[in-house]
């Protein structure tokens, strides 16, 4: 069985145990006397997964850490880190990645990456990401438009998503809104071209 077959397995078994419900309830558990706004859920599609391991050349299904993703949004920075504090409480082992404080090309979120064990499965690789809705907002605008759009080298998606981000965030200081910025973005990646 190939890798792509095996993360395909994976991902059917883990649909199929419902475990991302599972995981919901048990965040939800640990943080539910804490400040927050929305807990979602993803369990990666198969064509998503085959590709981040072609994409990022990954030569094991194992390299592939975020099979199941969850994000949890709440107002404030402070909320961000009382809810990280309790989830590596119940959590030890978790990888963290604190993009508040060292920002990835102006995005910002905390991520915490473990692997969850069950009765049924051994290794389920999770990834939490928890951001303020801001952080939320001026991911949305720049995920699939510059950090997905693989038509543009590299350095320029990184150089655009800087840009973009210390756009919004400006923006979002002064109190104006972002959802309309989708044009600018398109101009952006226009210029580049």
């Amino acid at each position: 069985m190939n890798q792509e077959q095996l993360i395909v397995k994976k991902l059917e078994k883990i649909r199929n145990l419902g475990i991302d419900k599972k995981i919901k309830q048990s965040i939800y558990n640990t943080i539910y006397d804490e400040e927050f706004n929305d807990i979602s859920i993803r369990i990666k599609t198969d064509k998503s997964a085959i590709n981040k391991l072609q994409f990022r050349e990954y030569k094991k299904a194992d390299e592939l850490r975020d099979l199941i993703g969850i994000m949890i949004t709440t107002d404030t920075e402070e909320e961000v880190y009382n809810i990280t504090k309790k989830i590596i409480f119940k959590n030890s082992d978790c990888i963290i990645k604190d993009y508040i404080q060292h920002p990835k090309n102006g995005y910002k979120s905390i991520h915490l990456n473990y692997s969850l064990k069950t009765e049924e499965m051994n290794d389920i690789p999770v990834e939490i990401q928890i951001k303020t809705e801001n952080m939320r907002k001026a991911q949305d605008l720049i995920h699939d438009k510059i950090y997905k759009n693989l038509n543009l080298p590299l350095n320029i998606r990184n150089l655009l998503s800087t840009i973009m981000f210390k756009y919004i965030e400006y923006k979002q200081s002064l109190g104006e809104t972002v959802s309309n910025d989708d044009e600018y973005i398109y101009r952006l990646n226009e210029y580049i071209k």
